[in-house]
């Protein structure tokens, strides 16, 4: 013998406190998993080159900042780890230690455009004497409508 089924389903409202609650979860989930690449360093306004390459800076990376000098020291102001760098042979010190510490890390230089080219020329053998490679870092180029 079969017995009836004498249920039937009802349709309701939409509940939407378990809709809110997966979007929130979503958000959540891609907030704390994405990866956020922050840049320390000392704020200081200094005027980056432009171009039309955009690449990825590497993620072991070690920020020399070198902004416009005053009249005491006109050929510019080395910031390293966010502190004031007095002269090169200190820059290059820092940086030879920072490498016998782990040598896989990249120096990102971060030069104002209008300093002279043989301050981050030499900056750049500091980093170079030291055993790391270096990167100057740019801002994109405007696009040309």
């Amino acid at each position: 013998m079969r017995i009836k089924q004498t249920l039937e389903y009802s349709k309701g409202p939409w509940d939407m406190v378990p809709m809110a609650t997966v979007i929130l979860l979503l958000l959540f989930f891609f907030l704390l998993c994405s990866t956020l690449i922050l840049q320390p360093g000392v704020k200081v306004k200094i005027n980056l080159p432009s171009t039309g390459f955009s690449g990825l800076a590497p993620q072991s990376r070690l920020i020399v900042t070198v902004a416009m000098g005053n009249v005491e020291k006109p050929e510019g102001q080395i910031f390293f780890k966010d502190q004031r760098v007095q002269s090169l042979a200190e820059l290059e010190a820092a940086l030879k230690r920072e490498a016998n510490r782990d040598s896989n890390q990249t120096v990102v230089l971060k030069a104002d455009r209008r300093l002279p080219q043989g301050t981050v020329l030499n900056v750049m053998n500091a980093a170079l004497s030291a055993g790391l490679p270096v990167v100057i870092a740019s801002q994109s180029a405007p696009t040309q409508p």
